[in-house]
């Protein structure tokens, strides 16, 4: 099959979240399939030809329009997306229009898809107005609007809680808009499929979770009890809520243990957190060692939708976790049988207690995620999955 792959970040591994998921599907599946990807760093990520080569046929980099010059022009498209109703991460990717449906028109005479492989169903509007596209089958990573709603709702200041449930509104507005107009969805998990579908009942979506490289994140000896780490994009808003939370409301309760926060682009509150007891690394080329040094990974997140790679991640290492349930959603985790599941910051501290004096349990968790995420989480198990899904959505278009 002949797909066409549009995405808002190239496709990255040893990376984070949807950059990862991309390469590591695109991986397992470029011996039966052709893949041609547009893709732009608007989200994350660079080029790598290198690296780009052993998974697509061809590829081509989406670039945003100029940014207007002058301080008028930049004064009026400031007004315009004061009163757009648009919401902000739409408007980020807007610049990618003209290009992008530039190179999706040539691609449907040069490369002839069979269907169209949109990453983010906030992606969707750059295809509006090109006449007799084939099938499109659409990877909605998050709902976005649940990410914002839940952003609302833990905002301590009034001026931010009400800008993120503006920001909800506008985009449970538009990704409704986008459920309904047809095509094929993929979500990563049951939750968020339940979710889309209370949305748009009619929608057809298939459910293909994330994964992890089993082999990558290869199972390693026990770590310190102590140690705890936490791992991701540390510029997201949901990263960044959780471990400031975690450091300001949970720590109080553990005297006895330290943290390692590691990830791309630390913002500054997240360096601010930087103490004592709390290292913040950054970007590092590899995260594998500082997961292998830690005994327990904790996920303590408040906001999010879709799935958590990192948990995957500290599972094939061995690496017992404690989640909250907002963190854990969608992985289907049972509580004391592959997790520690708590959402109060005295809960949460009482689980990671148990896990620092229990060695048993550590063990007992660690064998269990391991075994879970090669039975039901490996890329290799997911990627028929996927496949079958573009089959499924050419069938139904027919």
């Amino acid at each position: 099959m002949r797909i066409l792959v549009l995405s808002p970040h190239f496709p990255s591994f040893p990376s984070t979240g949807a950059p990862a998921r991309l390469y590591c599907l695109l991986r397992e599946s470029a011996s039966r399939h052709q893949f041609h990807l547009l893709a732009s760093s608007t989200f994350g990520g660079q080029a790598d030809p290198q690296r780009l080569m052993p998974l697509v046929e061809s590829w081509e980099e989406v670039r945003p329009a100029a940014r207007p010059s002058g301080r008028l022009p930049r004064l009026m498209a400031s007004v315009r997306r004061r009163l757009s109703s648009t919401p902000r991460l739409v408007e980020g990717l807007l610049p990618l229009r003209n290009h992008a449906q530039e190179l999706i028109r040539r691609a449907l005479t040069a490369f002839r898809p069979d269907v169209i492989q949109v990453e983010h169903t906030i992606t969707l509007p750059l295809l509006e107005g090109i006449r007799e596209l084939p099938p499109i089958l659409t990877v909605a990573h998050d709902l976005v609007f649940r990410i914002q709603e839940r952003a609302a709702l833990v905002a301590t200041e009034a001026t931010a809680r009400a800008d993120w449930t503006e920001q909800a509104r506008r985009t449970r507005a538009l990704e409704t808009r986008l459920f309904r107009s047809g095509g094929h969805f993929v979500t990563c998990s049951e939750e968020d499929r339940a979710a889309l579908q209370d949305l748009a009942p009619a929608a057809r979506v298939t459910v293909v979770p994330n994964g992890v490289d089993v082999d990558y994140f290869a199972l390693s000896p026990p770590g310190s009890p102590q140690r705890l780490v936490f791992t991701g994009n540390m510029q997201t808003l949901p990263n960044v809520d959780a471990v400031d939370w975690f450091c300001r409301e949970v720590m109080v309760h553990l005297p006895e243990v330290s943290l390692d926060i590691v990830g791309l682009n630390p913002s500054r509150e997240v360096q601010a957190l930087a103490g004592p007891r709390v290292a913040v690394h950054g970007s590092v080329p590899d995260v594998r060692p500082y997961i292998g040094a830690a005994g327990i990974f904790v996920v303590p997140l408040r906001i999010g939708s879709g799935t958590r790679l990192k948990i995957l991640e500290a599972m094939a290492m061995g690496r017992p976790v404690v989640s909250t349930r907002v963190g854990a959603e969608g992985l289907g985790l049972r509580q004391g049988e592959e997790a520690l599941l708590a959402d109060t910051p005295r809960e949460f501290a009482q689980a990671v207690s148990s896990l620092v004096t229990d060695e048993a349990l550590r063990g007992r968790l660690a064998e269990r995620g391991r075994r879970l995420v090669e039975e039901r989480f490996s890329w290799a198990v997911l990627a028929p999955a996927m496949e079958r899904a573009y089959e499924e959505c050419v069938a139904l278009h027919a």
